[in-house]
């Protein structure tokens, strides 16, 4: 199944990571995210962490998988995930997005992005996210797909609640 490109009845865009530019800088939450193998996919299919938090992979299939992990800003990795059950923790220093694949199954395919600041969310069903917790001020706004690119807008908060919407056309 491809999830590339997860678009709902009412044109919600799924997998959106939708991120503050230069967001500042807070400590590094001790929990750690999970991407599993699950049905020979990674659920979920876009995660997002901060630099030195821990992305668990876990493999909840029967089934042999590897995780390989094509970075630019951090050391690749390549691990083999020969049991359901196992797991295995992967830290990043350096913000990017990160696409990973199995090797075994090569339609198995998902996406990493790495920041360093809190100040990001992942779009759900009906394409909606929350950003919690940004203080007034002037920001720029950027909502990254894998495959229709990134979107920018310049963003204005004051004590309100703010909606934004991105529009990735054709």
């Amino acid at each position: 199944m491809d999830e590339s490109l997860a678009v709902d009845d009412g044109g919600g865009l799924r997998n959106v990571i939708v991120y503050v530019k230069d967001g500042p800088p807070v400590d590094v939450p001790s929990s750690a995210v999970v991407m599993d193998q699950v049905h020979c996919r990674f659920s979920p299919h876009v995660v997002a962490v901060r630099t030195g938090q821990v992305l668990r992979f876990h493999s909840g299939d029967a089934v042999p998988h590897n995780v390989r992990g094509q970075c630019q800003a951090n050391e690749p990795f390549n691990f083999m995930m020969a049991s359901a059950g196992q797991s295995q923790d992967q830290t990043f220093s350096k913000p990017e997005f990160v696409q990973v694949h199995c090797d075994v199954h090569p339609w198995m395919n998902g996406y990493v992005g790495v920041f360093d600041h809190p100040l990001f969310a992942v779009s759900g069903d009906g394409g909606e996210s929350r950003i919690e917790h940004l203080p007034p001020g002037n920001y720029t706004l950027a909502a990254w797909h894998e495959r229709l690119g990134t979107r920018e807008q310049p963003l204005t908060i004051s004590d309100a609640r703010v909606t934004v919407d991105f529009e990735f056309g054709k």
